[in-house]
């Protein structure tokens, strides 16, 4: 585990935030917040922790990466890159890319983090134009932030795409918005 996380990331910025799923029972690979990856990199700014554990960062806390990887029991990490990638790349190279991204996104809904949301929605519905949800789900993030200009546009093509009226996504996003903040929903559902 320690050297293709090496391999991959042979250094990371200082106040970096490492975020592992799937990780085997019992292994003893994240205790705490990761003490082995700040004694592997040097560096006592490095934080690990579960995806379960994901919060976005608090205002005045210092600015660093989030990354996150999946364990696999044969390429040992997979990174599921937040924000811009080449995704024709990442999806020849992750059978599971969809999923990876689909979970990811879901993650940062539940925890607030909806900017970082909409974006991963929104690179699940370029990659993937024969989803309306996931479009969908993006215009519920933009919606829920604030950008109406955005969520409209997402509206129309998650329409188009559905085969469903505006005003029903419409009133389904301000559905799911509130169950969202109530906690009683996350957009996988």
């Amino acid at each position: 585990m320690r050297s293709v996380l090496l391999q991959m990331h042979p250094t990371l910025p200082r106040h970096s935030r490492v975020y592992f799923a799937r990780v085997p029972n019992n292994v003893g690979f994240i205790a705490g917040d990761g003490p082995a990856l700040r004694v592997w990199y040097r560096d006592s700014t490095i934080q690990g922790r579960f995806y379960s554990d994901y919060r976005p960062r608090a205002p005045g806390r210092p600015a660093g990466p989030d990354l996150f990887f999946r364990f696999d029991s044969l390429r040992t990490w997979v990174e599921i890159v937040r924000g811009p990638e080449d995704v024709g790349r990442a999806r020849a190279s992750n059978p599971q890319w969809e999923r990876d991204h689909r979970i990811l996104a879901t993650m940062l809904a539940r925890t607030g983090d909806l900017g970082y949301a909409a974006e991963e929605f929104g690179k699940l519905a370029a990659a993937l134009p024969e989803q309306g949800t996931y479009v969908h789900y993006e215009a519920v993030c933009r919606l829920a932030m604030g950008d109406h200009a955005g969520a409209d546009r997402c509206i129309r093509i998650a329409a188009d795409r559905l085969k469903v009226d505006e005003q029903e996504l419409r009133t389904s996003a301000a559905k799911m918005i509130a169950e969202l903040r109530e906690g009683r929903r996350t957009l996988q559902e």
